[in-house]
């Protein structure tokens, strides 16, 4: 059998391609690793899905990494069975403030963390990112590829399209960790960056899924993004401020000008 797991990349994602070298499974199944580095993710993907031979393909990001040694082997035998598997996409978690905001939102930048203990079918409204996903060829051809159009919500439609005539199925102990951004400044350009592709594509899949749980969620980070970056830019000069005593001696200044001017 072959089986292909697809990556949409800018730069050949090294560490992921040693975790998937070292990944054990069956010695007949026959597997390619496709990545496509085009601009827009849904481009990238559908050249991926064009270049591949597999029966069953595997959609992967590249900032996400198996954390057990047989995941391929698990996504493999549960997609067989399935047609269609979404496994648990966790947050990196090496207490950064960045981290703990996307821990926080539990769904923001990609994770997908439901508390299913068991296998479950899942319904049509809940959204599960293209980060840890097996599907046979044949339900990908007959669903289609993502839409070109869409820049930030391609994984909602292309999901919603796939739930129309097929079950998917979580499987709790399929799991991948998601590596986001450790840096406020790059954080913040990927989000100013994104901003107006969100807030449309949100209206989009409003009119073509009425899912307004995107939508609201995007009118909600349009207003509070200025706010946030405010509190970001705020937040070191109350530091300074209070470690060099700075507000006591604003105290100390204005109390001394109003007893001079008492004085005179």
């Amino acid at each position: 059998m072959k089986v292909s797991i697809l990556i949409p990349c800018l730069d050949k994602p090294t560490r992921l391609l040693k975790l998937l070298r070292l990944q054990k499974y069956p010695e007949n199944i026959e597997l390619e690793i496709v990545m496509d580095a085009a601009e827009g993710i849904s481009k990238a993907r559908n050249n991926c899905i064009k270049k591949s031979n597999g029966d069953i393909i595997i959609f992967l990001d590249s900032d996400c990494f198996p954390i057990c040694d047989d995941w391929i082997s698990k996504i493999i035998d549960h997609t067989k069975k399935f047609g269609v598997v979404v496994g648990k996409t966790l947050q990196q978690s090496n207490g950064g403030f960045i981290q703990g905001y996307i821990t926080h939102k539990n769904g923001f930048g990609g994770t997908f963390t439901p508390t299913y203990t068991a296998i479950t079918p899942l319904s049509v409204n809940i959204f599960c990112p293209m980060t840890n996903i097996g599907i046979t060829k044949d339900i990908l051809n007959r669903a289609g590829g993502f839409d070109e159009g869409l820049f930030a919500g391609e994984d909602i439609d292309f999901m919603f399209r796939i739930k129309q005539n097929n079950k998917v199925y979580f499987i709790p102990d399929m799991v991948v960790e998601h590596v986001h951004s450790k840096h406020i400044l790059s954080f913040l350009h990927k989000l100013y960056n994104r901003r107006n592709h969100y807030l449309n594509d949100s209206k989009l899949l409003k009119q073509k899924h009425s899912y307004l749980v995107h939508y609201n969620d995007a009118r909600r980070k349009m207003i509070l993004l200025p706010l946030f970056t405010l509190l970001l830019i705020t937040i070191p000069f109350v530091y300074l401020f209070n470690r060099f005593k700075a507000f006591d001696f604003i105290v100390y200044f204005v109390e001394s000008v109003a007893i001079w001017r008492s004085l005179i």
